[in-house]
């Protein structure tokens, strides 16, 4: 396997209830990084630090920052991990990808859907990120996984942009559609069962 880049975006300003998420990627690293961690998996798959590329953390100070930073770790033609993070900096993330790659498939495993046209009066919040994506023509498929609310709002701009959507509650009786080029992954932390991630902010 070659060589995977990382980069960290230190930025939560446009999370709407706890701050918090901006804290993530050094403790991402620090975790991994702990005695306790294990780097071999039971595939046999090897998550050693010598796998990485680590482009270091990035303190965001304007959020369309994010985009020219990500363009530019994306120059070292790895593939590229970003922590972060509230889920608002997947827009120029995204914007950044289809600079290089053009419109790409997104799959999208969250609590939320994250589609709504703007929260709280801003079009760019952590709850807008993938209806931006989809308003600009970014990606040619967006796939939703594990997604347990969805608004009258969301709902009409899934349809309209024709998003497709496994809600929790259908989550093991319907198969995730198959993907037939690279995606993009994105995941949400609250996608997990709170039980088991009981500190995210929603």
């Amino acid at each position: 396997m070659g060589k995977i880049a990382l980069q960290g975006i230190v930025y939560d300003e446009k999370s709407s209830y706890l701050e918090g998420p901006a804290l993530a990627p050094p403790l991402i690293r620090s975790a991994y990084h702990n005695e306790s961690a294990n780097y071999f998996a039971e595939s046999g798959l090897k998550v050693v630090p010598e796998l990485f590329e680590d482009c270091g953390d990035f303190a965001i100070k304007d959020y369309f920052d994010i985009e020219s930073i990500t363009l530019d770790n994306l120059g070292k033609n790895l593939p590229l991990i970003t922590f972060g993070g509230d889920h608002s900096i997947t827009f120029p993330i995204i914007k950044a990808f289809h600079s290089l790659y053009g419109k790409i498939d997104i799959l999208h495993i969250d609590a939320h859907s994250d589609m709504y046209n703007d929260f709280e009066g801003d079009p760019y919040s952590h709850a807008c990120p993938f209806n931006q994506i989809m308003q600009n023509g970014l990606a040619s498929r967006l796939v939703q996984v594990g997604v347990r609310t969805l608004s009258d709002a969301q709902r009409a701009n899934i349809s309209k942009y024709n998003v497709e959507v496994i809600e929790m509650i259908d989550f093991g009786h319907k198969p995730i559609p198959t993907f037939h080029k690279p995606i993009y992954l994105s995941m949400d932390i609250d996608a997990l069962d709170p039980a088991f991630a009981p500190g995210v902010s929603h």
